[in-house]
């Protein structure tokens, strides 16, 4: 959520992968459910959060020669099931933290947000 160039960060977990080598990730994307409301935990406003949509994601991965084992979006179950983000690890994040965790959890209900899986090969 705050990579600006996934393009070049996939590229060098291409660079250090081996032949067949995995690597996954667990992020939230933007939603087509209109823009997030800040703060988040991971960005106080815009300006600091860099989310795209997962073809967004998919494309930079799929751009840097990996080949997509897995992709899986999420968002609205979670929020309807009132678990956590993937995101909140339970580290306070400062005086206005449940204001971002329920921030996330109104985009993610909202589908602002998505949560996504990806898991990705070095062929």
């Amino acid at each position: 959520m705050n990579i600006a160039d996934r393009v070049t960060f996939a590229c060098e977990v291409a660079r250090v992968l081996r032949r067949q080598g995995r690597f996954s990730c667990v992020e939230t994307a933007q939603g087509p459910g209109g823009s997030p409301i800040f703060p988040l935990p991971w960005a106080k406003d815009p300006s600091a959060s860099c989310l795209v949509t997962p073809e967004a994601a998919r494309a930079a991965v799929e751009q840097a020669g990996l080949r997509i084992v897995e992709q899986t979006s999420f968002a609205a179950e979670v929020a309807k099931r009132g678990e956590p983000p993937h995101q909140a690890n339970g580290v306070v994040m400062g005086d206005d933290f449940e204001q971002r965790r329920a921030n996330v959890m109104t985009g993610l209900r909202e589908l602002r947000l998505v949560d996504q899986l990806i898991v990705a090969e070095k062929p």
